[in-house]
């Protein structure tokens, strides 16, 4: 047979949708008899004289009968087969469970193909001679399909098969998920179908289905490296900007196991702690609109980048915290208004009818003597508007001068009210006598004030015991184009002012026609569509899609979303966002579908975005230029606050310097990047200048701003857990006072720029040395002698000009910089992974920071003199990972063996309060691969007091040069002390710490 191609080509899927209940499969039990002994419902065909008989033998499964199958072939054979078909309905893109039972012997040569291509293909094995059930995820591509909605399934023998018993075979539609077999159903040992694995730089990760056949297995046997992981993904279709929840149960022991969402691997789920029992696992998240593709497609990645032994991972799951499809009772829950079909008499109309929707309408300020509610619903003649008001106030008279109830509604169903797009205004009341009483009090373009014609609006009314009943309904002649676009924009207040708020809710008519609603803003836009969709009136499984046309006429299809199972009378409420790359700028023409069909138009404009920010960047630079001239007349001469001058020289600095940039880019590169620096900084900026101005305002409204304080150069102590340092007012007060630091780390710009950093708010920057700048090769009277320059060259003269310009240092003394040479003269002295690339314990190791940082404080001491003290604190190491600690490694086990020694005593003393039975600690080492909780607690304790102990060796040797000099490390609080495997526990640190350090680059 010659139509062969991998499973995992056609079952990698992208969306989900559910299906009707109920199995396609015409008699899957076989239970069926047909003619020539071929089950009713399917049909069989021998190519080329293949000796391969069907026929229905008992018992089944579990009814009279099954399918066997006897091939008498002895080799496999190009082009001769048989196969066994039927045709059944299927949709594409969804997907299913296809399962079926088999028992025989002898099995060589079956599968399953699905497809007009046959390229789906699942093969027949693990078969004996008992009875099994199995199952298998499935998934047919569109271009697939056999026909409208159908495909074909087939079971194919060309080669040995001397006996195979099938029954109870069945297609049915999955539960509603994203995910696809996020159970790992497949082959034990295999990898699981829908997914796809690789590997990065040759790590040893192995993924398979489990014993079982129903959970994902994962081993690693390598240690946790830069960019060293294996990775089983596939692609889900997400929409940016709203919630997902990813689920995950796991068990097993091992490190760096996490399941990542999007192109950019920012969400992660860690898979930390694990236990030997199924552990449930969560994930909340929103991915960006730059996490997603044009397509809304986005990689699902299960992650291993360190030592594991052995993790199982079961049913993955990944879905909207919120449904997008909404209720019929939810609508109004998101200021949606459900206006339903009324069938009934208008006239007769004395109270809301029961099931319509309605609103409740209150005045604040009376909220005793008035309340209603409201209705909207439609007929053939026109929109009906009822109220059903409480009103105790005792008010009633002309209209003219009560104008109790108002109604407000956009008669040009536009997406927003503005002043360019007038309301219809009407005004509503009911006299004692009953007869209600309407008048315009503005029309679409400005028309005079009074009372509708009937033809118009047609009213009636009733007082109630408590208040009033009112209906009225408008014509669609007097409404313009709600009636054609089947939506529109409304507001009712109550009181008669005008300076009553109007709040509008979109409404929609609920009727059998699909209702799409899309806003986005009227302005151009350069790179995407951004607003929000709502439809109406559609079931069932609905995709909605838009096809863009720009001004050459060019077009390019863009799928928004898919949303299975929508039921009738529910709302979809979505965010759009639409890629508008690949199309020319200029007007753009937008049809909107659902299911293919046009069901909205839609006009915008893409403009060039390079154009665009140059135009904005001379915009705010323009504000900015006014505000400093305003500023200065405002102060005349005088000192600025601190208030002011901070982000007027941080504008000052950026907006000129972008301008010129955005004005000098040559190249198209340039200018989108400069183009995107200026969009990304917008925002910000224009907030910045808004804040300004305020200010200005309040200055010149007499107000003042408050003090501001800042750091003069000298000695900082800690005092009651806050840093104290000499200070300066803007009166020229100085005293010793809490300082808080802030400030900019830590490459060479800072070099050039910190005599700015004062007038931008910032007293601290960050400046980082390590050993291999000072070690840069061996030593000739000893190995660890300063053959580097950078000490001299850099960080000396950056002291006196961090002294000169009231900036403090904190210096990171990076362990992690070790000498190459040092790693070549002693190899065993490398590390197998992790940041730091060498073992803390080798003997080397502690000499060589030992030896660094006497040099470097004794070089400082002697080379700074009183520009020492611009040293605000020593970083003792960023990020630190003890990865490189495991039982594998020779130091780890050694030091081991020596840390229980010291803490047990014997193997029997730590068996008798652990309840274990180790001959000795060698063992113990060996049970700790395999999960055992005890050795696992002990070794990964003793593995963050070790990398602590070495931590508080570095701090004793600062304290040794610099007694008062406060320490600290950087450690990744959000990860680290969550992963055994990273050596750091938090509180250990904290023991030699004056500040408690932390890395968070998700902050």
């Amino acid at each position: 047979m010659n139509r062969k191609l991998p499973v995992s080509a056609a079952l990698a899927g992208l969306y989900v949708f559910s299906l009707p209940a109920g199995n396609p499969v015409r008699n899957g039990s076989f239970e069926e008899a047909g003619g020539n002994g071929v089950p009713a419902n399917w049909s069989f065909f021998r190519r080329n004289e293949a000796s391969v008989t069907v026929f229905s033998t008992a018992p089944g499964v579990d009814g009279e009968k099954c399918l066997r199958i006897v091939s008498r072939m002895t080799d496999k054979i190009s082009h001769r087969f048989g196969v066994l078909t039927q045709l059944v309905p299927l949709q594409p893109d969804r997907n299913y469970t296809f399962s079926f039972a088999a028992r025989g012997r002898n099995v060589g040569n079956a599968v399953w193909t699905f497809g007009r291509d046959w390229r789906i293909r699942i093969p027949v094995t693990g078969v004996t001679g008992e009875w099994k059930n199995f199952r298998f995820p499935l998934r047919i591509p569109a271009g697939q399909l056999e026909g409208e909605g159908a495909c074909g399934i087939r079971l194919v023998v060309e080669g040995v098969c001397s006996e195979l018993d099938i029954d109870d075979v069945k297609i049915l539609p999955d539960k509603e998920q994203l995910v696809m077999n996020g159970d790992f159903l497949g082959e034990a040992g295999k990898l699981p179908p829908g997914w796809a694995f690789r590997i990065s730089r040759k790590a040893e990760v192995k993924f398979s289905v489990g014993d079982q056949g129903d959970s994902l297995q994962i081993v690693n046997a390598t240690a946790r490296k830069p960019n060293v992981y294996g990775a089983l993904s596939q692609t889900v279709k997400l929409l940016p900007e709203i919630d997902y929840v990813l689920r995950v149960r796991a068990r097993g022991s091992g490190q760096g196991i996490a399941v990542a969402v999007g192109t950019k691997w920012n969400h992660r789920l860690q898979i930390q702690p694990l236990e030997q029992e199924w552990r449930d696992y969560e994930l909340l998240f929103r991915p960006k609109a730059d996490e997603v593709g044009k397509d809304r497609s986005a990689p699902l990645v299960i992650i291993s980048e360190s030592l594991t032994q052995g993790v199982w991972i079961d049913r993955i799951s990944l879905e909207p915290k919120v449904r997008p499809n909404l209720p019929r009772n939810a609508w109004q829950e998101r200021g949606i208004y459900r206006v339903d079909r009324f069938a009934g008499n208008f006239d007769s109309l004395k109270s809301i009818p029961t099931g319509m929707p309605a609103m409740t309408l209150s005045v604040p300020e009376d909220k005793k003597n008035f309340s209603a509610k409201i209705a909207l619903a439609s007929d053939c003649e026109g929109v009906i508007f009822l109220a059903d008001a409480t009103d105790s106030s005792g008010r009633a008279g002309n209209i003219r001068d009560l104008n109790r109830l108002q109604l407000r509604l956009d008669r040009g169903a536009h997406d927003s009210i503005s002043p360019g797009k007038p309301a219809l205004e009407i005004g509503f009341s009911v006299e004692k006598e009953g007869g209600a009483y309407r008048f315009r009090c503005r029309a679409g373009q400005g028309a005079s004030a009074g009372e509708l014609p009937e033809n118009q609006v047609r009213t009636h009314g009733l007082r109630t015991p408590s208040g009033y009943f009112l209906a009225a309904r408008f014509s669609w002649e007097l409404l313009g184009e709600i009636r054609e676009k089947r939506r529109f924009r409304f507001s009712v207040t109550a009181g008669g002012s005008e300076a009553s708020p109007h709040r509008y809710v979109q409404a929609l008519f609920d009727d059998d026609r699909p209702a799409l609603w899309v806003t986005f803003p009227d302005e151009p836009v350069a790179e995407q569509l951004k607003g929000t969709l709502l439809l109406a009136n559609a079931t069932g499984d609905v995709r909605i899609g838009a096809e863009l046309i720009d001004s050459a006429g060019k077009r390019i299809s863009r799928e928004i979303a898919a949303i299975p199972d929508v039921a009738g009378g529910e709302l979809v409420q979505l965010p759009l966002i639409l890629a508008l790359d690949g199309l020319a700028c200029g007007k753009l023409t937008v049809d909107f579908k659902v299911n293919g069909k046009a069901v909205e138009r839609h006009a915008a404009t893409r403009i060039d975005l390079y154009e665009q920010q140059k135009k904005v960047v001379a915009g705010l630079c323009t504000e900015l230029e006014r505000l400093k001239k305003e500023f200065a007349a405002h102060y005349n001469g005088r000192p600025y606050s601190e208030y002011v001058s901070a982000p007027l020289n941080i504008l000052d600095r950026h907006l000129p310097l972008l301008q010129k940039r955005l004005e000098q880019a040559r190249s198209d590169g340039e200018r989108n990047y400069y183009a995107a620096q200026a969009a990304m900084t917008r925002q910000e900026i224009t907030e910045t200048l808004s804040e300004l101005a305020e200010q200005l305002a309040f200055l010149r409204n007499g107000g003042s701003l408050p003090v501001a304080w800042k750091l003069e150069s000298g000695r900082i102590s800690l005092e009651n857990g806050w840093p104290v340092a000499s200070a300066v007012s803007e009166n020229n007060e100085k005293t010793r006072r809490p300082m808080i630091f802030a400030g900019y780390g830590h490459f060479s710009d800072i070099d050039r720029d910190i005599a700015q950093f004062p007038g931008i708010g910032a007293n601290v920057v960050q400046v980082e040395i390590g050993p291999h700048h000072i070690f840069t090769r061996e030593g000739t009277g000893s190995e660890f002698e300063i053959t580097g320059f950078l000490l001299k060259s850099r960080l000396l003269p950056l002291l006196k000009e961090a002294h000169r310009n009231n900036v403090k240092i904190s210096l990171l003394i990076s362990p992690h910089y070790c000498p190459a040479w040092l790693l070549k003269k002693y190899p065993d002295m490398a590390a197998s992974s992790g940041f730091l690339r060498y073992e803390v314990t080798h003997p080397k190791a502690r000499e060589m920071m030992q030896c660094y940082i006497s040099a470097l404080f004794r070089e400082l001491k002697t080379g700074a003199g009183p520009y020492l003290d611009a040293l605000h604190s020593v970083c003792l190491s960023n990020e630190p990972s003890y990865a490189n600690c495991h039982p594998d490694n020779p130091y780890s086990a050694a030091k081991f063996r020596e840390h229980m020694e010291r803490k047990y005593g014997s193997a029997a003393a730590f068996n008798r309060i652990a309840g274990s039975n180790f001959t000795d600690y060698d063992e113990m080492l060996r049970s700790i691969s395999k999960g055992n909780p005890a050795a696992q607690y002990e070794f990964y304790m003793f593995s963050r007091e070790t990398f602590a102990g070495w931590h508080r060796m570095l701090a004793e040797a600062v304290k040794k040069e610099l007694p008062s000099m406060p320490v600290h490390t950087k450690i990744m609080v959000f990860s680290s002390p969550f992963e055994y495997v990273s050596g750091v526990d938090p509180e250990l640190m904290s023991d030699f710490s004056d500040y408690n350090g932390n890395d968070n680059y998700f902050f």
